[in-house]
């Protein structure tokens, strides 16, 4: 496009300048006066080399041409296409500056009807045509200045028009952010007003209940230690219910972190407190990963030892995690005999959850016995942004 721009503009100021040191060569034949000489010629190719300049600086422009022109004038160079620059800069002032320089414009036009004008009464011309040469001049000045008007005009409605669609696009924006909000704000109060209860209640339950065996001698402790285990897997998921329910609720920058690979070793700890002895490995430099990929992790481990306690009667599992240079692949195992029978709704949820970010998660029977859960997520390690330690 630059050098598009620069071709145009080199081809304008060649053509000007051939123009009108010819046109004024030719007039000079039909004139008494001074020819046209190499003053001429620099007079008038200044004037042609400065139009580049018309639309950055069209008010230099402007005054360069007309100082041109009346050098060249006064030297008593013939008169004709030598004021083809001035009349090129005076449209420029009018079409491309604001209101503020417009004046500036008009007055230059009128510079240029008036000081040839000037002369009819003076009988500076010897033609007996003078006078209507003279109208003539003032008609073609007149008429570039009601262009460059139309132009100006047409540019400041087409800026009006870009303004009123750029605020009409912000208005869309925040009426579909305000709508989005308040169906973020009709959910949070869906889950605080009945999933929450509804944990509330077991967790209170729990407790209740676990203080009625209190004192029963003939109760076993695994029905101890199950309430114990209800009542803070009650706790647990309220916590993370109350920091989404804080998520939708929230502005940015004041929502509560949601559970992340940190967190891993708090599952592990719920899940052995249920009976199953779990084993964590981490092979590659384990480094922050971006939220939603950290939360999808999390997640996947979380319903994959869910799925171990409730389905697999397992007695250990393992949680794998690898990183690479392109992500994380994490792998959650046991010995147990897999999920039998369900609805399977746990495996589809952490499918869609890792295709979410673009990555995947697949679950089978593993080679030996047990049941294996496996998933890849994307985490460039140029995107995290993180370099490890020096």
């Amino acid at each position: 496009m630059l050098r598009r721009d620069f071709l145009a503009e080199t081809v304008l100021v060649i053509g000007m300048a051939v123009m009108t040191i010819l046109g004024s060569v030719i007039a000079g034949l039909n004139q008494d006066g001074r020819p046209v000489d190499w003053t001429a010629c620099a007079l008038l190719a200044g004037a042609c080399l400065i139009l580049p300049l018309r639309r950055r600086r069209p008010v230099v422009t402007l005054l360069v041409t007309l100082s041109s022109l009346v050098v060249y004038q006064a030297l008593a160079f013939p008169y004709g296409s030598a004021v083809v620059p001035a009349l090129i800069a005076t449209y420029s002032v009018i079409a491309e500056t604001g209101s503020r320089l417009r004046p500036v414009g008009l007055i230059a036009a009128a510079f240029l009807v008036l000081y040839p004008a000037a002369g009819l009464p003076l009988g500076v011309y010897d033609s007996d045509y003078a006078a209507g040469t003279v109208l003539v001049w003032a008609v073609v000045v007149g008429g570039v200045v009601v262009l460059a008007e139309l132009t100006r005009m047409r540019r400041e409605q087409l800026a009006m028009v870009k303004r009123q669609m750029e605020e009409a696009e912000r208005l869309r924006e925040e009426e579909a952010r305000r709508r989005t909000d308040e169906e973020r704000m009709r959910i949070a109060r869906e889950i605080h007003d009945i999933a929450s209860h509804t944990i509330s209640v077991i967790a209170i339950q729990s407790s209740v209940a676990k203080e009625a065996l209190r004192d029963c001698a003939a109760c076993p402790d695994s029905a101890r230690t199950a309430l114990d285990i209800i009542r803070d897997a009650s706790k647990e998921a309220m916590n993370e219910m109350q920091a989404a329910i804080g998520v939708l609720r929230a502005t940015a920058g004041e929502s509560e972190p949601m559970p992340g690979l940190a967190q891993v070793e708090r599952l592990m700890t719920s899940a052995e407190e249920a009976g199953l002895e779990v084993l964590r490995t981490v092979r590659g430099t384990a480094r922050p990963l971006p939220p939603v990929v950290d939360l999808t992790a999390y997640r996947i481990i979380q319903e994959s030892l869910t799925n171990t306690l409730r389905h697999a009667a397992a007695r250990s599992a393992e949680v794998d995690l690898a990183y690479d240079e392109r992500g994380l692949t994490l792998r959650v195992s046991d010995d147990g005999r897999g999920p039998t029978g369900g609805t399977g709704y746990g495996l589809v949820s952490m499918r869609e959850r890792a295709s979410t970010v673009d990555g995947w998660a697949d679950a089978g029977p593993r080679a030996g016995g047990g049941f294996e859960v496996r998933a890849w997520l994307p985490a460039p390690l140029e995107d995290s942004g993180w370099r490890g330690s020096a």
